[in-house]
């Protein structure tokens, strides 16, 4: 994983809260082409799935993506306390 990859991944672990769980893609985290790329990195690698819906994208952490959090010592994506 690139580190822009993986700076990517914590932005969207932190922002997941203000989402309830599944962050808006260019919402609070900024996107861009370049970060597309990003985006489709951690879906390949498994970690995340988005999802379409009026236009937006929303981003998902799979289980992997959870237990990656978690590697990580972030609690699960949108356990919001």
């Amino acid at each position: 994983m690139t580190e822009e990859t993986k700076t990517l991944f914590i932005e969207l672990v932190e922002d997941a809260c203000n989402w309830s769980g599944m962050p808006l893609w260019d919402g609070n985290v900024a996107g861009g082409k370049k970060r597309r790329g990003n985006l489709t990195n951690l879906k390949l690698m498994g970690l995340v799935k988005t999802q379409q819906y009026e236009g937006n994208t929303w981003v998902t952490f799979t289980e992997a993506g959870d237990s990656l959090a978690a590697d990580m010592g972030y609690d699960k994506p949108g356990d919001c306390r």
